[in-house]
């Protein structure tokens, strides 16, 4: 939770709680602000500017007109289930010379690498951040005006496969804050004060952890699939062989 007041030398949070406090400038931040604040805001972020009075509720929809998305809402069990389906139907769409090579064995191990997600992995190091300023409406004891909001834009570069920013681990760190996956970064928009970096770190460990998680849960899935197609590729190859064997002893070649 992210709060502020013009004033205030300082202003801290408390994931945990989700409670706000204020070293306020006036004495009325406190009661103005819990009072304003309300839990059910989109974005569970809310900012006083101006006037300690001045409600501002923060919902980051869009950067560069391009639509925000949270991060690892998708199902991980969905994501199990539908890649073994794939995987398994692949093996059973193997040819009889395809299976009869001898390379089978390494063609099933990429067919469990192509449906195993290559699980992204940040760069921290290498973010870079570039300041926009927004105007958002605010409501000051009922009459609606206009502030501007200066914001980072903060792009934290990783290389895998960006599908992976959508799962849910088993155990998944819940992150609040909208942001846009692209191909080979993340895009995040923070406020523009001094917990800008503290804010990024956060994000970044947060997002580490699941992804940490979620690597580990793939590791498992790529166990599985192998199992389950080397156990169709087996028993379909079997089948081949003794229809070969029951094929030789004819008294007449069969194509």
């Amino acid at each position: 939770m992210l709060a502020y007041c013009v004033g205030a030398e300082a202003v801290s949070q408390d994931w945990a709680s989700s409670s706000i406090f204020f070293n306020s400038c006036c004495g009325l931040c406190a009661s103005v602000g819990k009072a304003a604040y309300s839990p059910s805001e989109a974005s569970n972020e809310v900012e006083f500017y101006g006037k300690c009075s001045i409600f501002v509720p923060i919902s980051y929809d869009s950067i560069w007109g391009r639509s925000m998305q949270r991060l690892f809402e998708k199902s991980l069990y969905a994501v199990k289930e539908e890649n073994l389906r794939l995987a398994t139907q692949r093996v059973q769409a193997l040819s009889e010379p395809e299976l009869l090579v001898p390379s089978l064995q390494a063609r099933l191990d990429t067919i469990a690498d192509e449906f195993t997600l290559q699980v992204a992995r940040l760069r921290p190091d290498e973010r870079r951040g570039k300041r926009r300023v927004e105007q958002r409406e605010s409501s000051d004891y009922g009459r609606h005006q206009v502030v501007e909001v200066s914001l980072i834009d903060v792009t934290i570069p990783f290389v895998g496969d960006p599908k992976s920013l959508m799962i849910a681990p088993s155990r998944c760190h819940v992150i609040e804050r909208p942001a846009i996956a692209n191909s080979n970064s993340i895009v995040v928009s923070l406020v523009d004060d001094e917990n800008l970096d503290r804010n990024v770190d956060d994000f970044v460990m947060r997002v580490n952890e699941n992804l940490d998680n979620l690597r580990s849960e793939m590791d498992s899935l790529r166990n599985e699939i192998k199992t389950e197609i080397q156990t169709i590729a087996d028993r379909r190859l079997a089948l081949v062989k003794a229809q070969k064997e029951r094929d030789s002893k004819r008294s007449f070649p069969i194509e």
